[in-house]
Formats: structure tokens, C-alpha cells, sequence
């Protein structure tokens, strides 16, 4: 049976899936500068979405799914670009920062 066709096993996966946001935010903290809710909603589904992907990665391909260390090394990887393409945008354009650090 697949959830699209099961109004009721959809709305089941559904409040599975947030109770799961919700843990997972408990798990790893919340956003400062945010509302409980929108730390929670943010937080769990940013971890909800990585253990999702690498869930169906392993369950697929097992052999070359990441390992927990090529997940922080691929972390420490984007952080660093994305740094490097912020400062490097910041001196082309003669500001000090790229957006007010309330959304930064």
C-alpha cells in the first residue's frame, strides 16, 4: 500500500515524521535567534532530511553509503566554501557583511 493512496497511512507517517523533528531538535538544540517552534521545525528536519538520505542511500547501496566521518568531513567542507564565497563576496562589494547578522 503506498501513503499517497492511504489518506490514513499518510497522515500516520506524517505525525511520525514530526514527533521525529521534534526529538531530533531536543537531540541537537535549538537556533538562537528563533522561536521555539521555528528552531524545532528547523533543526529536527534539517537532521530528519540526513538521516532520511543516508537511510535510503544505505538501503540501496550499503557499500558506498558515507560513513559518519566522510559526513563530517563533507560538512567542514561546504562550511569552508561557503565562508571562503562569503568573504571573497564581502571584499568585492566593500561591506562588511553580506546580510544583517540577526539573519546570518
Amino acid at each position: 500500500m503506498r501513503a499517497e493512496h492511504s489518506p490514513e497511512l499518510r497522515a500516520r507517517i506524517a505525525a511520525g515524521q514530526e514527533e521525529a523533528r521534534s526529538w531530533l531538535a531536543g537531540l541537537f538544540g535549538e537556533v538562537k535567534g528563533t522561536t521555539k517552534t521555528e528552531s524545532t521545525r528547523a533543526v529536527g528536519s534539517f537532521h530528519l532530511a540526513l538521516l532520511n538520505g543516508l537511510m535510503i542511500q544505505w538501503l540501496v547501496d550499503a557499500e558506498r553509503t558515507p560513513s559518519g566521518g566522510d559526513m563530517v568531513e563533507a560538512l567542514r567542507r561546504v562550511y569552508r566554501g561557503r565562508r571562503a564565497r562569503r568573504a571573497a563576496m564581502t571584499a568585492a562589494l566593500g561591506v562588511t557583511d553580506l546580510v544583517p547578522t540577526k539573519l546570518a
